[in-house]
């Protein structure tokens, strides 16, 4: 099986539609399940911006030069269509990001999006790079034009929140459980 960066190699090189249509396999879930969760869940929004995503990786491939994971500049490049997304249709909300969906859902991500209630909408967003999409510090910090110690700290503080009020719901239910 062909790497991500081999094929992309391929599609871009030799305009090849079938390297990419592999590449868009490979990608098509985890993009679109990032983009349901910046967009608040709603499914319609996650396809339309996963399919501009698309079109614009296929424009865009020459840019890709290998030195990074594929899935990554993907990523890169779903992230900025969803803030042209949002900055179209509600330009007074940003820098304002979003509220990152939080219910739970049958999708891989349902642990995530139920620990997500417990931190700001911008933690929640470095952590579903972080964890949904295993995005490293270093990328997250290219997408989002943030200083790696600054991805690294916010990710660390959201953690701490979380494990704070992880701990905080058990300590609860063992008391309501005993008492």
């Amino acid at each position: 099986m062909k790497s991500d960066e081999a094929l992309a190699a391929e599609a871009a090189l030799l305009k090849d539609r079938a390297a990419f249509a592999e590449l868009m396999r490979r990608h098509q879930q985890r993009i679109w399940l990032f983009l349901k969760r910046l967009t608040g869940n709603d499914a319609a929004e996650a396809e339309d911006l996963a399919q501009e995503t698309f079109l614009q990786a296929w424009r865009k491939l020459h840019q890709f030069k290998g030195d990074g994971r594929f899935g990554a500049w993907l990523s890169s490049l779903a992230y900025r269509q969803f803030l042209m997304s949002l900055r179209k249709s509600r330009p007074e909300i940003l820098p304002e990001l979003p509220e990152v969906a939080v219910t739970p859902s049958l999708d891989a991500g349902s642990e995530l999006d139920r620990l997500l209630c417990h931190v700001s909408q911008e933690e929640g967003v470095l952590l579903t790079m972080s964890y949904a999409l295993e995005l490293t510090n270093q990328e997250i910090g290219d997408i989002v034009g943030q200083p790696v110690g600054t991805v690294k700290s916010r990710i660390h503080r959201a953690r701490r929140k979380i494990a704070d009020a992880v701990g905080a719901d058990a300590s609860a239910r063992k008391e309501v459980a005993c008492g």
